[in-house]
């Protein structure tokens, strides 16, 4: 990655953290406590675990600099726990946390040097440059304005950022033995197949992000919603 291309991503993470927060904001209490777009969460939750992730993200940055392998959560129960604390906390306290853990990330992504971008950290089984990180973290903003269901799409989410998700979720879709065979294939261009590529779903990009995140099939131009294969729980967007 060039230089100004990871300033360009610092840049768009910043200006999408902010429209996060703003929509953040505009929620009140009674609002926090209704349900999101993922399974079991309210929105509080969604803002709790960015709360959360983002200063588990900040973990990996201090990995990618030491060379010192730091996990994202001490365990499962531990980062379900903080989520659920979080998630109780009452809304000035929980838009004030989520604000300083957002500035603390960014500080740390804008500080790695050479080394650190180019190390490789532990995420999710796998392993990522530090140069990644503030992609992973505009994915996992991008994902959860979304699911906060307060007027933000898959439509707003910026394009290039977009096609990156989908095909992100493609390979571990591809990499699931439970995914069904199906071809994907949107108004933008995007043409994937797993397996045998039947049957063709089509959409477009925001409607087939919808689905293949969240199960939502209300984006799907075809086949109806009745007849779309069935895909396995992916944990989207929760690093």
């Amino acid at each position: 990655m060039t230089d100004a291309a990871r300033q360009a991503e610092l840049s768009a993470l910043v200006a999408e953290t902010a429209a996060l927060l703003d929509t953040a904001r505009s929620l009140d209490d009674a609002a926090l406590r209704e349900p999101s777009l993922c399974q079991g969460w309210t929105r509080a939750h969604v803002l709790s675990h960015l709360w959360h992730g983002a200063d588990a993200l900040g973990r990996l940055v201090t990995s990618a600099e030491t060379g010192t392998a730091t996990p994202l959560y001490a365990s499962p129960e531990s980062r379900a726990a903080e989520i659920e604390e979080g998630a109780r906390a009452d809304r000035q306290t929980l838009l004030d946390q989520l604000s300083a853990a957002c500035d603390r990330l960014a500080t740390a992504l804008a500080g790695m040097g050479p080394d650190a971008l180019a190390a490789e950290v532990p995420l999710r089984g796998t392993t990522v440059a530090g140069s990644r990180l503030a992609w992973v973290r505009r994915r996992e903003v991008g994902f959860h304005h979304v699911d906060l269901r307060a007027g933000y799409t898959f439509s707003d989410v910026d394009p290039a950022l977009a096609e990156s998700c989908l095909a992100d979720l493609v390979d571990r879709y591809r990499a699931n033995p439970a995914t069904p065979s199906l071809s994907l294939r949107t108004d933008e261009g995007d043409v994937y197949a797993i397996g045998d590529g039947r049957p063709v779903v089509s959409a477009p990009r925001a409607g087939m992000l919808l689905w293949t995140a969240r199960g939502v099939p209300d984006g799907i131009d075809a086949p109806p919603a009745d007849q779309l294969p069935t895909l396995p729980s992916l944990e989207v967007a929760k690093p």
